[in-house]
């Protein structure tokens, strides 16, 4: 009778290193296939977005949605225009967009799906934490003069930065950023902790592109690094690689 032959334990050994080997090569491509899929979803949700911002418009007389308006009391009011021009930090998380959308403030489509926060992390209120991935570019909330380059420094704080823009104001709306994903989460190797430096998540510092929807309807994955140079009305304007472009909602964010 012949004896069971088997595997010996250099053979086996072989054996584990090739597929120590096989598994090694693959892992990069698994993780770049990874990426590119939450690329693409987020690239999904910043167009319904984008679509349900231009919907909005189409309702409300070619303005976007915000969390203030320009109403005379903001208008009139000089302490108000800086509040004004940093509300597209806050105008998806917040009323009355969220009733009008049918969103809350926890909605998938505000967030990119790489997210490592939503939702266990965040509550359903923006002062809490819940602060989402994507923003209105923040050219719609200033007169487009206030982009003038040549505009002096002593009306900086005037109130030519806090006025709703109409969407017909695009002039080249296929090189005009409407949202942004400010957040490039799927670009961040970090592990999220409230209180930390979130400093390397901006969009601008990532080596990653973000998603941005253009007002003409279409959506591509762009880097800030490809942004025209931005109009910096400090200490009223806040940083913004797109949408801060001169001659504002006139202008173009791409070249």
């Amino acid at each position: 009778m012949h004896g069971v032959s088997g595997f010996t334990l250099i053979e086996l050994l072989v054996v584990l290193g090739v597929i120590a080997i096989l598994f090694s090569l693959l892992l990069p491509a698994l993780a770049k296939s990874r990426l590119a899929a939450t690329k693409l979803a987020c690239m999904s949700r910043i167009r319904d977005l984008g679509n349900l911002v231009a919907l909005y418009t189409a309702e409300h007389d070619e303005k976007f949605p915000n969390a203030m308006g320009d109403g005379p009391d903001v208008q009139n009011n000089p302490d108000q225009w800086q509040k004004y021009t940093f509300q597209v930090y806050s105008t998806f998380p917040r009323e009355p967009w969220l009733s009008w959308a049918g969103l809350n403030g926890l909605s998938e489509i505000l967030y990119c799906p790489a997210n490592r926060v939503w939702p266990n992390n965040l509550s359903d209120t923006w002062d809490a934490g819940s602060e989402p991935d994507y923003m209105l570019s923040a050219s719609v909330f200033a007169q487009t003069k206030y982009f003038d380059p040549d505009l002096p420094d002593d009306v900086w704080k005037s109130k030519l930065g806090a006025k709703v823009q109409r969407i017909s104001a695009a002039v080249f709306p296929d090189r005009k950023v409407g949202v942004i994903e400010v957040f490039v989460w799927q670009g961040w190797k970090g592990t999220y902790c409230k209180g930390c430096d979130v400093g390397s998540l901006e969009y601008y510092q990532s080596d990653e592109p973000g998603s941005l929807w253009f007002m003409d309807g279409h959506v591509d994955q762009i880097h800030s690094d490809n942004a025209l140079p931005f109009v910096y009305r400090y200490p009223i304007w806040p940083y913004d690689p797109f949408g801060t472009t001169n001659w504002g909602m006139a202008g173009r964010d791409i070249q």
